[in-house]
C-alpha cells in the first residue's frame, strides 16, 4: 500500500499550517482538474516554418488518446507487477542508470544531427557576449541596447562568457553539452526527490519509467537559452530544501541558497522556486514554534534568512562585476515588470498573453524612462481589469484561453524550438528531418500527448489522495506542489509561453508517479477481491 507518511520528521502540522496545506491542496485539485480537462479537449501545436510563437488549438482525438493512454498504462502496470525490474532498490538504480545513459545518447545524437545555432534573444545575448569578451561593454550604457532592456539576461551572459573562455568563442556544442548535463542532473534529482517524499519502491520506479517519456527535454538539448541551464540548479535547490526539512543539516541550507541563487541568475523566473522554498520553510518555523521547539524554529528562521541572503549576495555580486567592467554606476533597470503583466493580460484570440512586442513598446514609446513606462503599463493593466469588470465572462475567457494555449501543449513548444534552432543548418540528418517535419514529428507528438495525459491524471489522483489523508501530509511533500501551483498562477498573469511550462512539467512527474502507483494499487486490490469471491 502506498504511504504518504514520512518517518524522519514526526512533527504534526498545527493551526495555520494545516489551513495553508488545505488551501494548497484544494487549489491544486482545481488546477489539475482544469489541466487534465484542457489536455483531453485540446491539443496545442505550432505551424511548421512559423517565424514567431503562434500556438494553434486543435480539437483532441479523444478516442485515440484514451486508447493509447490505456495501452501505455497497461504496459507500465505489467512492468511494475509482472517483471523484476522494480523488485529491489538495486534494480531501480540500474533502471535509473539506463535512463541517464539513454538520455545522454539521444541528446548527443540530436546535437550532432541538428547542428543548431542561436536565434532571436539567444543570438542577441551571444552578440553581446562576443562584445564583452572584446572589452566592449557599451550594451550596458547605450540607450535602447538589448541589455538596457533586458538586464535580467546578464546571469546567462556571464555563464556564456565563462564557457567561451574555457572552450572557445562561439562553441555552440559546448553550450549544448551544458544543456545535456543540466537535463541529466534534473532527471537524477527528480528521482532523488521522489525517494525523499514517498518512501515507496513503486513510486520511485514509476518516476523513472515516466522520465523516459520526457521527450521535450531531449529536444531542448539543442536550445540556446537560460531555460535549460537553470533546470538543474533549480530542482537541486528544491531537493536540498526538502532534505534540510527532514534532516536539519546546515550544509543543505547553504547548498539550497547557492543552487537557487545560481538558478535565478540563469533564469529570473526561478524566483518562483525561491518563493515556494521560503514559504514552506516559514510554515515549518511556525510548526516548530507552535509545539514550543523554539531552538529548532529559530534555526529554521535563520535558514530562511541565509537562503535569501545568499541569493541576494550572488545577484549583487553579478551586478557589481558588470558595473566595474562597464565603468557604470549601476546596471540598467530594464523593462518594468508591469510591462510584462500588461502584455500577459492582452486579448489576442487564442494567443492571449503571448509575446506581442508591447512590453518593449511601453519602454521605447516612453523614451526608455522606467517610471514613465511603468506608469503607462499600470494604466494599461487598470484599463484591462476595468473592461473585465464590466465583462467578467470575457476576462475569464481570455485567461482560460491563455492557460489552454500553454498547458494543452504536450510538447512544451519543444518541436517548434527544435525546428527553429536547426532551420538554417545544412547538415541535418534524415532522422532529425523526420522528427522535425515528417512521420517522426507525428510519433513523438503523440508520445508526449499520452505522457502529458498520464502525468496530469496521476497528479490529480495524488491531490485527491492528499486531501483525503491531509492530516498525514508533511510540509516537505507540499513544497514541489506549491512550486507547480505558483508557476501556474505566475504564468496566468505573466507573458505566456508553453516553453515556460517545462520546469513545472518536470516536477509533476513525481506526483504523477505517486498517483499512477495509487491507481495501480486500487486496481490490484479490486482484482484480488474479485478473485477471492
Amino acid at each position: 500500500m502506498t504511504s504518504c507518511i514520512i518517518k524522519d520528521n514526526p512533527t504534526q502540522n498545527t493551526g495555520i499550517v494545516r489551513l495553508c496545506i488545505n488551501i494548497i491542496l484544494v487549489l491544486s485539485v482545481i488546477a489539475f482538474a482544469l489541466l487534465l480537462a484542457f489536455g483531453l479537449v485540446y491539443t496545442v501545436y505550432f505551424d511548421i516554418y512559423a517565424n514567431s510563437d503562434n500556438p494553434v488549438a486543435g480539437k483532441e482525438n479523444l478516442l485515440l488518446l484514451a486508447f493509447l493512454t490505456v495501452i501505455c498504462l497497461i504496459v507500465i502496470y505489467f512492468i511494475v507487477y509482472h517483471t523484476n525490474v522494480l523488485s529491489a532498490d538495486k534494480k531501480i538504480s540500474r533502471l535509473l542508470t539506463c535512463l541517464l545513459v539513454f538520455t545522454a545518447v539521444v541528446c548527443l545524437y540530436l546535437i550532432y544531427g541538428v547542428k543548431g545555432q542561436p536565434n532571436s534573444d539567444a543570438a542577441q545575448v551571444g552578440n553581446a557576449v562576443e562584445a564583452f569578451l572584446n572589452g566592449d561593454f557599451s550594451e550596458l550604457s547605450e540607450v535602447g541596447s538589448y541589455f538596457c532592456l533586458c538586464p535580467h539576461q546578464l546571469g546567462y551572459a556571464a555563464a556564456e562568457m565563462l564557457i567561451s573562455v574555457i572552450f572557445g568563442r562561439n562553441n555552440y556544442v559546448a553550450y549544448e553539452i551544458v544543456n545535456v548535463i543540466s537535463i541529466l542532473i534534473t532527471l537524477y534529482v527528480l528521482y532523488k526527490i521522489s525517494s525523499e517524499l514517498f518512501e515507496n519502491k513503486g513510486v520511485r520506479g514509476i518516476t523513472v519509467i515516466l522520465s523516459f517519456g520526457m521527450l521535450y527535454l531531449y529536444l531542448y538539448s539543442t536550445y540556446f537559452y537560460g531555460d535549460i541551464w537553470s533546470l538543474a540548479p533549480e530542482i537541486a535547490a528544491i531537493h536540498f530544501a526538502i532534505v534540510y526539512m527532514k534532516r536539519r543539516r546546515v550544509c543543505d541550507v547553504i547548498l539550497c541558497g547557492l543552487t537557487i541563487g545560481l538558478a535565478c541568475l540563469l533564469k529570473n523566473n526561478c524566483v518562483i522556486a525561491l518563493i515556494a522554498i521560503v514559504i514552506v520553510l516559514l510554515l515549518t518555523f511556525v510548526n516548530d514554534v507552535s509545539v514550543k521547539k523554539f531552538k529548532s524554529g529559530l534555526r529554521m528562521l535563520l535558514s530562511v534568512i541565509c537562503i535569501i541572503a545568499i541569493w541576494f549576495a550572488m545577484k549583487e555580486a553579478l551586478a557589481f562585476g558588470f558595473e566595474r567592467a562597464a565603468g557604470v554606476d549601476s546596471i540598467p533597470k530594464g523593462i518594468p515588470s508591469s510591462c510584462y503583466i500588461a502584455m500577459g493580460l492582452h486579448d489576442q484570440e487564442f494567443r492571449s498573453g503571448w509575446f506581442d512586442h508591447s512590453n518593449w513598446s511601453f519602454y521605447q514609446d516612453n523614451n526608455y524612462d522606467w517610471a514613465a513606462a511603468d506608469a503607462a503599463a499600470r494604466a494599461d493593466i487598470a484599463e484591462t481589469l476595468s473592461s473585465w469588470a464590466k465583462r467578467p465572462w470575457h476576462g475569464a475567457k481570455v485567461l482560460l484561453q491563455k492557460n489552454i494555449s500553454m498547458w494543452a501543449d504536450p510538447t512544451c513548444a519543444s518541436i517548434h524550438q527544435f525546428e527553429y534552432t536547426g532551420r538554417h543548418s545544412d547538415g541535418r540528418t534524415a532522422l532529425v528531418m523526420s522528427l522535425t517535419y515528417g512521420t517522426g514529428r507525428t510519433i513523438i507528438s503523440w508520445i508526449m500527448n499520452v505522457w502529458q495525459t498520464i502525468v496530469y491524471l496521476g497528479t490529480f489522483i495524488y491531490c485527491i489522495f492528499a486531501i483525503k489523508h491531509r492530516k498525514e501530509i508533511k510540509l516537505c511533500q507540499i513544497l514541489p506542489l506549491l512550486f507547480i501551483l505558483g508557476g501556474i498562477m505566475f504564468l496566468t498573469i505573466w507573458e505566456a509561453n508553453s516553453r515556460s511550462t517545462v520546469r513545472y512539467m518536470n516536477v509533476m512527474v513525481i506526483y504523477g508517479a505517486f498517483g499512477i502507483d495509487k491507481l495501480f494499487s486500487w486496481m490490484r486490490s479490486k482484482s484480488l477481491s474479485k478473485s477471492r469471491k
